[in-house]
């Protein structure tokens, strides 16, 4: 199969996003040989989003409803430490969205040649200029009184020690 996008594409790798545990599940048992882009991202903007998304819940409102901002942040707080805790023994490049968003032909640039592959004027032109719309923990933060703040990094703060963001 993937040989046919390849063929079919024109082109001589194949990249894919997947979120979630499918590595495990799935590409394990596929490929033999794989290698993991991981974009991280401040843990505290990955929470808020998931908050905003209303993750796990969409099609449960009412009971997304019931739950109180303190129980909405423990409770994603805790699944993105259950991702981080399993990310840990993953093989992987990482890489931060901020610094995608900062400078976005530079990180395409030193992503490409990280993985020995080249970066041409086709890439270079889907790039440039472009703009990144970077939403940070400044957007979220002002949507958390203070004592919700504390709450949230106190839960993520192995994460956002361990990425710098602190």
């Amino acid at each position: 199969m993937i040989n046919l996008i390849k063929t079919r594409s024109n082109k001589s790798h194949f990249i894919t996003k997947v979120t979630g545990d499918l590595r495990k599940n799935v590409f394990d048992n596929i490929f033999d040989q794989f290698e993991i882009l991981w974009i991280e991202r401040d843990p505290r903007v990955v929470v808020s989003s998931y908050i905003k998304q209303q993750w796990f819940y969409k099609d449960k409102p009412l009971e997304y409803k019931k739950l109180s901002k303190k129980d909405k942040i423990e409770f994603y707080s805790s699944y993105y430490m259950r991702v981080f805790n399993n990310s840990k023994s993953v093989k992987r490049k990482l890489v931060f969205y901020e610094d995608l968003c900062d400078n976005p032909e530079k990180f395409m640039r030193n992503l490409l040649k990280d993985f020995g592959l080249d970066f041409s004027e086709y890439h270079a032109s889907q790039v440039k200029n472009r703009q990144i719309r970077k939403i940070g923990w400044s957007h979220y933060k002002s949507k958390y009184t203070n004592d919700e703040i504390k709450l949230i990094n106190k839960l993520l703060q192995e994460p956002l020690t361990y990425y710098k963001y602190t």
